[in-house]
């Protein structure tokens, strides 16, 4: 699956609109995070760490920021979407349902720090 169908399904997941502001708001990030189109880390162009403890058989650890590969799309998918529920991302979520385009965005308070994490 590409990235772009990647974060359509993380937008639905979301309860997103998945207009193109919004997606390309993903695919900067990820080009940040990854530096390519499949990113670095399987099924996770974000390099997410989250742990899906209902299913730990579904993932491995990447490196040695614990980045996860995840076995399958679903997977995958789900991290990011519940990654993007903790509260440390209520301003990138807040900026995707906003309509707003990436540069717009990626210098509004809080929004940058969130990028960092």
């Amino acid at each position: 699956m590409d990235n772009k169908t990647f974060f359509k399904n993380v937008l639905i997941g979301l309860g997103i609109a998945q207009t193109n502001n919004a997606l390309n708001f993903l695919l900067a990030w990820q080009k940040h995070e990854g530096g390519n189109e499949e990113g670095t880390a399987k099924n996770n162009p974000l390099n997410t760490t989250y742990n899906l403890k209902d299913t730990p058989n579904l993932q491995t650890q990447f490196n040695t920021a614990k980045v996860k590969n995840y076995l399958t799309t679903a997977a995958g998918i789900k991290a990011t979407v519940l990654t993007l529920k903790l509260p440390y991302y209520q301003n990138i979520v807040q900026a995707l349902r906003s309509g707003q385009n990436y540069n717009q965005l990626k210098n509004r308070v809080g929004i940058a720090p969130e990028l960092k994490k």
